[in-house]
C-alpha cells in the first residue's frame, strides 16, 4: 500500500523533531559525538526513504531539513576538537 502524501509529511516532520532533539543533545556538557552522529545519520537515511510530500509543503520541509543539518555540523565543529 502506498502511503499518502500527508502521511509522508507527518513522518518527515517527526524525523525533523528527532533531529532537533539530537542537536540539543550536542549542547550537553560532554556529548558522545560518535553516537549522536550515528543516530543523526540514521535519521537522515530514514528521511530519504520517505516518499513525496504535498508539493506546497516540500520547500519549507527541505529548508528545515538543511537548517537542522547545518546546525548539527556547526555545533559539532565548534565543540568537538577532533572534528
Amino acid at each position: 500500500m502506498i502511503a499518502s502524501l500527508e502521511e509522508n509529511l507527518e513522518l518527515k516532520l517527526l524525523l525533523l523533531d528527532k533531529m532537533d532533539a539530537l542537536v540539543k543533545k550536542l549542547e550537553d556538557e560532554s556529548p558522545d559525538f560518535d553516537e549522536l552522529e550515528d543516530e543523526f545519520n540514521k535519521l537522515i537515511s530514514q528521511w530519504r526513504k520517505v516518499g513525496r510530500v504535498p508539493s506546497e509543503k516540500n520547500q519549507p520541509l527541505w529548508d528545515r531539513f538543511n537548517k537542522v543539518q547545518d546546525t548539527f555540523n556547526e555545533i559539532r565543529f565548534k565543540v568537538d576538537k577532533k572534528y
